[in-house]
């Protein structure tokens, strides 16, 4: 959101709310025993003098990171850094009882849109630094903004797989925004076919994001996501399909009655994970678990 930050944002976005967030899931799966994907930003659970001191000065000295990372770059010279880095939020999931994955959503989240090699190159350098310094083994990954950059797999070599574009490789304009919306009212959606591309890279699945209730779609029922999960889940159950069950925390701040809603949801889950109904899986676990021999 480095692109899209408000004054309500600046309002809602410190160390400690982001903190409190993640703390607050992390309660949760480990009350329900449900692992999942965390997919960071790198530099956002750096700790802020490491960036300022070793990723800083080559930030700023490259064109699109200066341009992407202006308002964080201003905010530092202003020492106005409160809700930017939160690196304690890493060390808690590496120490869950849950065996969560931590996987990468980019360095800076800079959208590989066309980018320069040298961005490229800066992106990646971030990646495997920042998994080295928190001896991460990283294995997905989720592209920022889901522009997808197969050079960005070719730099992390650890990396097995990543999650498609939810859009078919279009970029959300007004018209798929639209239909994205009217979909949130069919309370019959349908898991995935499990049609992965199983060599490396893998590609994962996506289809269900749990409707963040801001803007136009605080208007959809929280009965109704609730239902289309549930009919979801239900019919991966019947047809061995994939429900890959995606959000954003920042969704859980911002959003009306969001957690409450996360809370339904994963009421769901569990319970079709304890009457074995489905399997509950982290992205690696999903690639590992459909062809081992085949993304290692």
């Amino acid at each position: 959101m480095a692109d899209a930050l408000s004054a309500a944002h600046d309002a809602q976005f410190t160390n400690d709310s982001i903190a409190d967030i993640y703390q607050w899931l992390l309660a949760r799966f480990e009350q329900t025993g449900i692992p999942a994907t965390y997919a960071f930003v790198g530099a956002m659970t750096t700790p802020q003098e490491t960036f300022v001191n070793d990723w800083l000065p080559q930030l700023t000295a490259n064109p699109e990171h200066a341009a992407w990372l202006a308002r964080l770059i201003q905010d530092i010279r202003d020492n106005q850094v409160d809700g930017w880095f939160v690196p304690s939020v890493l060390d808690e999931i590496q120490s869950a009882s849950v065996p969560h994955e931590i996987a990468t959503h980019g360095f800076t989240h800079l959208p590989m849109q066309n980018i320069s090699e040298a961005s490229l190159a800066l992106e990646a350098a971030g990646i495997n630094d920042w998994a080295a310094r928190n001896a991460l083994e990283l294995k997905t990954l989720i592209y920022p903004r889901h522009y997808v950059d197969m050079r960005l797999l070719e730099a992390v070599p650890s990396l097995l797989g990543y999650r498609e574009h939810p859009y078919n490789g279009k970029d959300p304009d007004l018209r798929i925004k639209l239909g994205n919306l009217a979909g949130e009212f069919y309370p019959f959606p349908p898991s995935r076919r499990d049609v992965s591309t199983l060599t490396r890279p893998a590609i994962i699945p996506v289809n269900f994001f749990l409707n963040w209730r801001a803007g136009a779609r605080r208007w959809v029922p929280t009965s109704l996501t609730v239902q289309r999960f549930r009919h979801a889940l239900a019919h991966a159950a019947k047809h061995d399909g994939v429900v890959h069950w995606w959000f954003h925390p920042h969704n859980l701040m911002t959003g009306k009655d969001q957690r409450a809603l996360f809370e339904q949801c994963l009421a769901l889950l569990h319970d079709a994970k304890e009457s074995r109904r489905i399997e509950v899986m982290t992205q690696i676990q999903y690639l590992e678990s459909k062809a081992p021999q085949r993304v290692a």
